[in-house]
C-alpha cells in the first residue's frame, strides 16, 4: 500500500509499505478515506520535531473498517469510523487522573496519511454513513477546542469571547462558541480568513492592520473586556493584547504552541488585580474526543465549509506546502 513518511526537513514522500494486518484480538484495520493536515504534521515536515527518520505522519483520520480482530464487537467491516489516533498508556499518573492528553507515554499511531491503518479498537468510533469523510476527519482538532472550552470555566449565553486568528482552529472555535450561544469577536490579518470568519457568523471581525483592536473590543464590551481570549496565534503583541482586553476574572487560553518558542512579557500586576487565569491547552482527553464526536455526528457543529483544499495522497507535499502558506483554510488529504 501507499503511505507518506517524512525523511527529513521538507522531504515528505509516498512510499510502498506492507498493508497492515490484524495482529491482536482487539485490532481494527481501517481503509483511510480522509486525513487532515495538522500543525503537528507540519512541525515534523519542517524538521522542528526531534525524531528518527523516516517519521510517519497523519492522525486526523476517518475511514471504513476493513477487518476486525476476534474480540472486536462494536464495529464491523464496512462501518464508517473516526479514529482517535493517539496512544495513551492508561496507567501513568495523568491517565489515572483523567488527563490522558498529558500521558507520559502518549504518541500518534502510524500512519494516517496512508491507504490503510491498524489501530486498537478502543480508539475507533462508529459514525454515520451520511456525513462526509472529510468532515469526520476534523473530529480530532475539534476535540482540542473542546478541551480549551472546558478549561475556560463557566460560560453563560451572551458572554463574549475573542478569538485571535481565523485559521482552521480559530474557525472551529467560532462555530463551537456560536453553538454555545456566546458572542464572538475574531481578529485576523489575512483577507480570505477575515471573510471566512464573517461567513461563519462572527459578531465582530477586526483586522489589526486597519482597526484599533483594543479600542474596538472595549467599545463592543462596554469597557469591560471579553470573558475569554483564545490565542490560536501567540506573539508578544497578541499576548499583551489579551492581557489588556480580557475582563476581570476572565480567562486567557494559550492554544497554539510556538516553534521555535518565544518569550513574552507578563506584568504580574495585571494578572493580580484583574484575577486573570492564563491557561495552556494541550491536545484532548478521551472524554473530550467523545464530546467532539457527538458534536459532529449530531450536526450540532458543521465544519465542512472550513475545508478549502482536498488533495490526493500523491500530492502530500503540495498539501503540506499549501497549509504552510496559509493560502486557504483547512487542508485534507484523501487516498
Amino acid at each position: 500500500m501507499k503511505a507518506a513518511y517524512v525523511f527529513g526537513p521538507r522531504d515528505v514522500r509516498v512510499v510502498e509499505v506492507p498493508k497492515p494486518a490484524i495482529q491482536r484480538p482487539d485490532d481494527v484495520v481501517v481503509k483511510v478515506k480522509a486525513c487532515g493536515v495538522c500543525p503537528f504534521d507540519l512541525r515534523i515536515y519542517l524538521g522542528l520535531f526531534k525524531g528518527k527518520y523516516p517519521i510517519p505522519v497523519g492522525h486526523e483520520v476517518a475511514g471504513i473498517v476493513e477487518e476486525v480482530g476476534k474480540d472486536v464487537t462494536h464495529v464491523s467491516p464496512g462501518d464508517v469510523v473516526i479514529l482517535d489516533a493517539m496512544i495513551r498508556c492508561g496507567v501513568c499518573r495523568y491517565c489515572r487522573r483523567g488527563l490522558d492528553n498529558l500521558c507520559e507515554r502518549k504518541g500518534p499511531l502510524p500512519n494516517g496519511f496512508a491507504e490503510y491503518i491498524r489501530i486498537p479498537s478502543r480508539y475507533v468510533y462508529k459514525a454515520s454513513k451520511t456525513i462526509d469523510f472529510i468532515e469526520l476527519a476534523l473530529c480530532e482538532p475539534l476535540a482540542c477546542c473542546v478541551n480549551a472550552v472546558e478549561k475556560a470555566g463557566e460560560l453563560l449565553p451572551g458572554d463574549i469571547v475573542h478569538i485571535i486568528g481565523a485559521g482552521p482552529i480559530g474557525l472551529m472555535f467560532l462555530k463551537l462558541f456560536k453553538f454555545m450561544g456566546l458572542r464572538t469577536i475574531v481578529s485576523e490579518v489575512l483577507e480570505h480568513r477575515i471573510r471566512a470568519a464573517e461567513r461563519c457568523g462572527a459578531d465582530l471581525v477586526l483586522n489589526p492592520k486597519a482597526d484599533n483592536v483594543e479600542k474596538e473590543i472595549l467599545g463592543f464590551t462596554q469597557g469591560y473586556g471579553v470573558d475569554v481570549t483564545v490565542l490560536t496565534a501567540t506573539t508578544k503583541e497578541t499576548f499583551s493584547l489579551a492581557l489588556r482586553t480580557t475582563a476581570k476574572a476572565g480567562t486567557v487560553l494559550l492554544f497554539a504552541a510556538r516553534y521555535p518558542s518565544i518569550t513574552v512579557e507578563l506584568d504580574p500586576n495585571i494578572v493580580h488585580f484583574k484575577e486573570l487565569k492564563i491557561i495552556g491547552v494541550e491536545g484532548r482527553t478521551t472524554k473530550q474526543f467523545y464530546k467532539a464526536f457527538r458534536l459532529i455526528t449530531t450536526r450540532a457543529v458543521v465544519l465542512r465549509d472550513i475545508v478549502s483544499h482536498v488533495l490526493r495522497l500523491d500530492e502530500i507535499k503540495e498539501a503540506f506546502e499549501t497549509a504552510l502558506a496559509r493560502e486557504g483554510l483547512k487542508v485534507v488529504v484523501t487516498p
